[in-house]
């Protein structure tokens, strides 16, 4: 009798389990119609798969162009075919006031308490990792998302293979005083990621604390990432906050502000990083760094900054408007026609007057020094932890750093010089940045490359 209960609960309880299915995307498909149960009738945007799938589905998706998407933090997969040379996700060309190309987050509400928004309510996808998304081109394609927009490549979730570029705003805001804020970008929020690509970003700082992150970073906050490559970004405040980082390539970046702040880097290479308009001197600031290469990393101090900022333009208010590198002539600026419309024009000092009537040109200092001298700044941060970390700018003997390898070439003094605790070893995992077996000799080697 016990033995056909049994029987009879398992039976039951198999009948309720539901079976994980495949559902399938194509952009080619004219409409939504399909039920996404084969390649035949697959859907014609991911949005629409994702409305109809449960928890355990995967999403195939074949190459092409589609829009942004939420999940709502719904365990599942959405794996592209052909890979992110073949798929991508962009941000349109309609004017949101919020967006991210991917919400894989769990949705709530945040107020926002500062800023120019003081008041509003908003809401946001950067809870749980649950969704995953794989193999994707994500291309915000410097889009307009209004003066007080936000934009953002990765929201939430676990992330893998993923290329993410062009995340920007074009519009320079009126808030902080006339410093050169854009409407907020920032990259990756609160997310997993793994084997994936951060470059040419433009993310600059959050004008009014939206999303609960402060400040863009090279597109990066209280995020993990894992054998990934940041390189080419330009951002207000460098990394952004809370990240941690492993097995991670970080170079030729620039940043307004500390590279890193409350980050940890374990087996990570960082080169070639410049930090400029820093007032604090500092190339990180309350972070750790383990068994990682510094090197050639530079701030420019405060007096050099003054021949890299330029002028600003302000109107009666003091309001900031447009921006001019010194040792430039002619420039581009983004102003409204009288209508309303965005527009870029390249302009002179002289004709500047007919695109913002009445407004004068100052100097944002009182005197404009020379150009300095590049400062290095691995002996001078404070609050950071380095441990058996070379920051000395001893030579890496990297393959070729003019041309982007950060590899080791033979005769690095790098090489076998790890050191890593039992936690740190299972942090970094079995391969490096090049999917290379780690520790191949006596010990792992230092940087996000094994020899």
């Amino acid at each position: 009798m016990k033995r056909f209960l049994l029987l009879a609960l398992c039976a039951l309880f198999t009948c309720n389990v539901a079976e994980a299915r495949t559902l399938y995307v194509n952009a080619k498909r004219p409409n939504n119609n399909g039920n996404g149960l084969s390649a035949a009738k697959a859907k014609k945007t991911i949005q629409a798969a994702i409305n109809i799938a449960k928890a355990g589905d995967t999403i195939l998706v074949y190459p092409g162009t589609y829009a942004p998407i939420k999940t709502n933090n719904k365990k599942i997969t959405i794996k592209s075919v052909k890979g992110k040379a073949k798929t991508k996700i962009v941000k349109g060309t309609k004017v949101d006031e919020q967006v991210a190309l991917a919400s894989l987050g769990k949705s709530y509400k945040v107020y926002i308490t500062t800023g120019s928004r003081e008041g509003e309510t908003i809401t946001c996808y950067s809870k749980g990792y649950k969704s995953t998304l794989s193999g994707f081109l994500l291309d915000g394609q410097f889009r307009t998302v209004g003066t007080f927009g936000e934009l953002l490549g990765v929201c939430g979730g676990t992330v893998k293979s993923c290329l993410i570029q062009r995340i920007g705003n074009k519009y320079a805001d009126t808030y902080g005083g006339g410093f050169p804020h854009f409407s907020s970008a920032t990259a990756v929020a609160s997310a997993n990621l793994s084997d994936c690509v951060l470059k040419n970003n433009r993310c600059k700082q959050l004008v009014a604390d939206a999303w609960s992150l402060a400040d863009g970073g090279l597109g990066c906050q209280a995020s993990t990432l894992s054998r990934c490559t940041i390189t080419g970004n330009d951002c207000d405040s460098g990394f952004g906050s809370g990240n941690t980082l492993c097995n991670s390539l970080v170079a030729d970046n620039t940043s307004f502000d500390a590279l890193f702040y409350n980050v940890s880097a374990v087996n990570c290479t960082i080169a070639k990083n410049i930090v400029f308009f820093n007032w604090w001197d500092k190339f990180s600031d309350s972070s750790k760094f383990y068994n990682s290469i510094l090197w050639n990393n530079y701030t420019v101090a405060p007096s050099t900054v003054k021949q890299l900022i330029g002028y600003d333009y302000y109107s009666a208010d003091g309001d900031y408007i447009a921006w001019c590198p010194v040792d430039e002539t002619t420039f581009t600026i983004d102003y409204e026609d009288a209508v309303g419309n965005s527009q870029t024009a390249e302009v002179t000092e002289g004709t500047l007057s007919n695109y913002y009537p009445g407004f004068t040109k100052e100097a944002y200092y009182s005197t404009v020094t020379s150009p300095g001298t590049r400062k290095k700044l691995h002996n001078v941060d404070s609050g950071n932890t380095y441990k058996n970390t070379d920051k000395t700018n001893k030579n890496p003997k990297f393959v070729n750093a003019a041309k982007g390898n950060y590899s080791l070439k033979k005769g690095s003094p790098f090489i076998n010089k790890g050191k890593l605790t039992a936690a740190q070893k299972k942090l970094v995992g079995s391969t490096d940045l090049a999917g290379k077996k780690r520790i191949k000799g006596k010990a792992i080697d230092r940087g996000c490359y094994e020899f």
